[in-house]
């Protein structure tokens, strides 16, 4: 009995003769074909994290899988992708549906800083100026506000942010308290004085 040689291929086995010269094509496996229901295989295909991929299933930016790649690339190119690819840690990662405790934290001090600059355009550095300047004049606090236009919320929440602006307001408070009033009083609080020992009897 004649038996094949050790490690020999069988016939069947054998690869087809290709021609010398000839190209072969490759599949490319990192690029699924057709119908892709992994989230790792689309998020390869799109170029994001799977877990960016989520975040666009679950806005509604993409459909539940399977995908095709036309859906992938259009929501790839959308506009919309951008905002939800936005890195953890930030505000507009929040906004787009993220609760962790970064993102978390970061839309805080988003919420906190745009109140700020609201509050600054109600009252800007030039309004701030001319109020002290109609206090030195001999104007009360609420003939001031009533000069300007301005609450005087506006002009508490911006002595709380801006430290050099509080120390002026108060210096001007203090120097320009009516000598008639027995100051740290209600009485005197009621008649119009701002000062901080008027301000402390009040709270």
């Amino acid at each position: 009995m004649h038996l094949p040689a050790t490690g020999a291929p069988s016939p069947e086995r054998q690869a087809p003769a290709v021609p010398f010269g000839t190209t072969v094509e490759v599949p490319d496996l990192a690029e699924p074909a057709g119908d892709v229901s992994s989230y790792r295989r689309a998020a390869q295909a799109a170029g994001v994290s799977a877990h960016t991929l989520a975040s666009w299933v679950k806005s509604g930016l993409l459909p539940e899988p399977p995908w095709t790649l036309e859906e992938l690339a259009e929501a790839t190119s959308s506009p919309e992708s951008t905002r939800l690819s936005a890195a953890h840690g930030t505000a507009s990662r929040w906004r787009a549906g993220c609760s962790c405790p970064d993102c978390t934290q970061a839309h805080t001090v988003d919420i906190r800083q745009r109140h700020r600059d609201l509050a600054d355009a109600r009252f800007p550095v030039e309004q701030r100026t001319r109020f002290l300047e109609l206090l030195a004049r001999g104007l009360g606090f609420a003939e001031a506000l009533d000069d300007l236009g301005v609450a005087a919320r506006i002009v508490w929440g911006s002595a709380r942010r801006d430290e050099q602006w509080r120390r002026q307001l108060e210096e001007t408070l203090m120097a320009t308290r009516r000598t008639d009033l027995r100051h740290g009083s209600k009485a005197a609080f009621r008649a119009g004085c701002r000062c901080g020992d008027c301000r402390k009897s009040h709270h």
